[in-house]
């Protein structure tokens, strides 16, 4: 089953997108937190009914995806 994935405002409790690719986040969460920088907006996974939270820092997941590209890239070789 395909992961999907969802960014959520804390600070007044709404989902601001949802069903994204794993792909679209970096570039969504960073947008949200610059036009809502007193908020808290955070990244999650939802899995079946749960809700997964990815990172609550956008600098936190910039360095996780950043992860994941490496590790990715070293598989290719």
């Amino acid at each position: 089953m395909k992961k999907l994935y969802e960014i959520h405002d804390l600070t007044t409790n709404e989902i601001l997108a949802d069903n994204l690719d794993f792909e679209d986040i970096p570039e969504l969460l960073g947008a949200y937190a610059d036009f809502y920088p007193t908020h808290e907006i955070i990244a999650c996974c939802r899995n079946h009914n749960n809700i997964y939270k990815i990172k609550s820092k956008k600098d936190s997941f910039k360095a996780e995806w950043f992860n994941l590209i490496e590790e990715n890239i070293a598989n290719f070789y």
